[in-house]
């Protein structure tokens, strides 16, 4: 488990969304990886996972994307709660940063050929019922497609869409200080500036990076709450050991509340891939931690406690 843990943490800093690729489907060796990677997400996440992650069939022809970018894609599948949004970003992130591991380039898309990708995705996936989706306006446990995942092999940022994309979308990130939460605390630990630098990385809609971070001291009480379920806390099967009633530290995760979405519907998916960049700084270097996610005020907030 560390080991790929380590491996996906590598590759944040490697991986770059790329919107060219070269006209070739993934291979067959790669797509028995993806698919056995998709299969052992569950066990690698630190939470029940409800959402689904498909690949699109290996002879597919139909363009489901709106610019010409590759034919190959993944599916990314859940309901339409919040926290469901949040959880999906947490657990495609994981399989793109993969995808980077061994060579396929990937870009996160939330416009496509919706009927299209429907039809591909119960034609390969018959669990996939294309009714659900039309359930979604009143129906928020209903499953739906959040967004594809466009993959391929990059044609070395040389093609003219990557080019228009960088003018549009500038690279820029913001810093650790200016996605502080004014009541934050400035100065923290290094393993938690670590992982938050790595959650400051990944991509977001229109590169407006929605979240924010907050770190509080905390009192760590004699023993944390174990393997919990609730409507409004996922407890992580990670949680660590006895506190001894020494002083911790909680960081969230969410999204700044005047940043909805302009042409995205799905921000905190957004929010779950930053975190899925904090976790993993946290579990490349073994610190003992907690984890949970609630619904507050119509955003998802992620809670580490450390």
């Amino acid at each position: 488990m560390q080991e790929i843990i380590k491996q996906l943490e590598s590759a944040i800093q490697q991986r770059k969304s790329t919107r060219s690729f070269e006209n070739k489907n993934i291979s067959k060796p790669d797509r028995q990886k993806l698919e056995e990677f998709i299969k052992n997400i569950p066990a690698i996440l630190p939470f029940e996972y409800g959402a689904n992650i498909i690949l699109g069939p290996e002879d597919n022809k139909k363009a489901v994307f709106l610019i010409n970018t590759s034919s190959d894609f993944a599916a990314i599948i859940s309901n339409d709660s919040i926290k469901s949004q949040a959880m999906a970003g947490f657990a495609g992130e994981l399989f793109v940063l993969y995808c980077q591991n061994i060579g396929i380039s990937t870009c996160w898309i939330g416009a496509f050929k919706r009927n299209k990708a429907e039809s591909i995705i119960s034609g390969c996936c018959p669990g996939y019922n294309r009714t659900d989706q039309k359930m979604t306006g009143i129906n928020i446990s209903a499953k739906k497609i959040l967004c594809l995942v466009a993959l391929g092999y990059n044609t070395q940022d040389k093609g003219l869409i990557n080019k228009v994309s960088k003018k549009l979308f500038s690279s820029k990130r913001k810093s650790i200080a200016e996605s502080l939460a004014g009541d934050s605390l400035k100065e923290f630990p290094e393993n938690i500036r670590y992982g938050l630098e790595l959650a400051l990385t990944p991509p977001s809609a229109r590169n407006r990076q929605y979240w924010y971070f907050k770190v509080l001291n905390i009192e760590k009480q004699d023993k944390i709450q174990r393997g919990v379920a609730g409507d409004n806390i996922v407890w992580a099967q990670d949680i660590s050991a006895e506190r001894n009633g020494r002083m911790g530290y909680a960081v969230e995760i969410k999204r700044r509340k005047e940043l909805g979405s302009i042409g995205w519907p799905h921000p905190d998916l957004d929010i779950g891939i930053a975190a899925s960049h904090f976790w993993l700084g946290l579990k490349s270097r073994d610190i003992a931690y907690s984890i949970n996610i609630e619904e507050k005020e119509g955003r998802a907030v992620w809670e580490f406690l450390i």
